[in-house]
């Protein structure tokens, strides 16, 4: 009897945590603090674009362009960083190319992909606008 009532009282122990969780969520929680600040956007394109090479050479994929274009964001507004890559190669090292990139960055949204077919030889070509954004700084930031 004991093992059944421990096992009742842990499930409504992690019942309730959960419960909590969800209130917590609710109650208005900012998510633009899990976003590094400003200042470290250009760090993270740069990282990025070297990661985007890198996994180019070793999928056997050619970047052809990588594009930063900065939006500061008004007083209290996002900073948003695009970064546009286009790649050529066949289709699956492509994808992989693309996987990886957005992987080994956290916090990446990726905002647009065109795929077209381009020669036998070199398959498709993506272009691919990925978007990192910064929170507000601390001097903007206000809670509503």
């Amino acid at each position: 009897m004991t093992t059944a009532r421990h096992a009742l009282e842990s499930a409504q122990a992690s019942h309730a945590a959960m419960a909590r969780s969800h209130a917590q969520k609710a109650s208005g929680a900012d998510f633009t603090a899990l976003l590094p600040p400003p200042p470290e956007l250009a760090a993270r394109g740069e990282r990025m674009t070297r990661t985007a090479i890198a996994a180019s050479q070793r999928h056997g994929t050619q970047l052809a362009q990588a594009v930063h274009r900065l939006h500061p964001g008004a007083a209290g507004q996002l900073t948003r960083l695009e970064l546009v890559l286009s790649v050529r190669g066949l289709y699956p090292a492509v994808k992989r190319t693309i996987a990886e990139t957005l992987e080994r960055e956290p916090m990446t949204v990726l905002q647009q992909m065109d795929l077209r077919s381009a020669s036998a030889e070199q398959g498709v070509e993506a272009q691919v606008v990925v978007l990192l954004a910064a929170r507000p700084s601390a001097a903007e930031f206000r809670v509503r």
